[in-house]
């Protein structure tokens, strides 16, 4: 199966949000940012498979995260994520 862009960002996000976590309260706070460039016209299928998949995970994770997924309005086609 050849894997396109869009999933390959995907997966990338998936495995960046199931990694493991490091706890604040004992090595300090850790913060990650990522940018993601998807081929042009496709951020909203990138946002849609956010939304479906990973946004649920994200907000029931143990561990107390901000998670900011922010559209660049600049660029069509990037997505910025912050998590700390």
């Amino acid at each position: 199966m050849t894997k396109t862009p869009l999933t390959t960002a995907a997966l990338t996000l998936a495995a960046v949000l199931c990694a493991p976590q490091v706890h604040a309260e004992q090595k300090g706070e850790v913060a990650l940012f990522l940018t993601i460039e998807t081929q042009p016209g496709q951020r909203a299928a990138l946002v849609d498979l956010w939304d479906a998949h990973l946004k649920t995970r994200a907000a029931e994770d143990k561990v107390p995260i901000d998670y900011i997924f922010a559209l660049d309005m600049n660029d069509p086609n990037a997505v910025h994520i912050r998590e700390v």
